[in-house]
């Protein structure tokens, strides 16, 4: 069973800070090339448990999105723990299907380049259940007034 989690943590958040963050957090996953990590030195065990440290980082999708988050905005940042559970929501309800509809192509259709800009405005409003999810009927139907309201896009 999932624990709760602090409401304090969920709550809504700036939608410019949303949308800066999650730009970050995308190309944090799309980056955990290991290539530019330094080498670690091979008498020296404090250099390679670093190098491990910094490898396990790479490999860890959630820590490189934190980490990508938190050098931007500070560790301090009242939204940090928010935006995280706000952007794994978004990927939950994009990985169930829920959003295809909203999901921007690249040239083609062949792969996803983005979201329309409604969703990531109610990604960064909607409540959070208390165990860190978008309710589906909500989250979609503000995504609707947002798209009503803004008028159609270009």
């Amino acid at each position: 069973m999932a624990k709760k989690l602090d409401k304090d943590n969920l709550v809504p958040m700036p939608w410019r800070d949303f949308v800066v963050g999650f730009q970050l957090a995308t190309h944090a996953l799309d980056d955990s090339n290991l290539e530019d990590l330094p080498p670690a030195n091979p008498t020296d065990p404090q250099s390679r448990r670093l190098r491990a440290q910094q490898e396990a980082i790479r490999r860890d999708p959630f820590m490189r999105v934190l980490i990508a988050v938190q050098e931007h905005f500070g560790q301090r940042y009242r939204y940090l723990s928010s935006f995280v559970h706000r952007f794994w929501a978004l990927v939950q309800l994009t990985e169930r299907g829920h959003l295809a509809r909203w999901l921007l192509t690249a040239e083609g259709g062949t792969s996803q380049r983005g979201y329309h800009p409604a969703v990531l405005l109610a990604a960064a409003e909607v409540r959070l259940t208390k165990k860190a999810k978008f309710p589906v009927d909500r989250f979609l139907a503000r995504v609707a007034e947002i798209v009503a309201e803004e008028g159609p896009s270009e």
